[in-house]
């Protein structure tokens, strides 16, 4: 199963005009009144009581989709007629909407904000096996896999305790819950670049909010800016 054509990001928030603030404050620039983008994924900002970030998809036939998902044991927690969803087995919400994939604007694809190039949605997991079998169900490839004896941000690995996949559109990092040296919240944007310490100056610079900074992780170049939903940005020296 394809989850759909073409996927971006969309932020549910009681505070829609603060969180796109935020996107541009990071240096996003406006699509439509809705969408933003930091040259490489699409961020769609909705209205919604309740704060979210979801992975979003267009897909072409939605009630196709709905019945393909079920056939793999999916549960939906919303089916109506233009929007279904549901969440993958470590609480990443997930949307499907059936609209144009051409609607959506193209960014330019290459990067233009301050938190460098996007790499990944990453996710916290308790079962890392699981959860590849569950992403892989859904059309996502392994693409890295860490296994015991090497290295990720300058630490070593006990065991297996990473995994990206891609599916074409976006790619998901699964990591076992407690092997990173630092804050995490599921879901959080991975974002990496050569030169981030200058780019953490520069947001510090204009008031964004860190969870934990360079100092508080004990590796240079790495930190975690925060939204005003609460939503981390892992900006990290590559």
């Amino acid at each position: 199963m394809k989850l759909g054509e073409r996927a971006y990001i969309t932020f549910f928030t009681p505070q829609p005009e603060a969180a796109a603030a935020f996107c541009l404050s990071l240096g996003y620039q406006n699509l439509t009144p809705t969408m933003v983008t930091d040259g490489l994924v699409v961020f769609e900002i909705l209205p919604s009581q309740t704060p979210a970030t979801a992975l979003t998809y267009a897909v072409s036939d939605l009630k196709n989709k709905i019945e393909m998902g079920e056939n793999l044991g999916i549960h939906f927690s919303e089916k109506g007629q233009n929007r279904a969803s549901f969440y993958d087995p470590n609480g990443l919400f997930i949307s499907l909407v059936e609209k144009d994939a051409g609607a959506i604007p193209q960014p330019e694809g290459k990067p233009l904000s301050l938190c460098g190039t996007f790499y990944e949605i990453s996710l916290e997991t308790d079962d890392l096996d699981r959860s590849i079998v569950w992403w892989q169900n859904v059309g996502f490839k392994v693409t890295t896999r860490l296994r015991a004896g090497t290295w990720h941000y300058g630490v070593q690995a006990r065991k297996q305790t990473r995994c990206t996949l891609d599916d074409g559109k976006i790619m998901i990092g699964l990591y076992q819950r407690g092997t990173c040296p630092h804050k995490f919240k599921n879901p959080s944007l991975t974002y990496f670049e050569s030169d981030m310490e200058k780019r953490i100056a520069q947001l510090q610079s204009r008031g964004v909010a860190f969870v934990q900074t360079e100092q508080e992780i004990g590796m240079e170049g790495h930190a975690i800016a925060e939204s005003p939903d609460g939503q981390y940005f892992f900006l990290f020296k590559v």
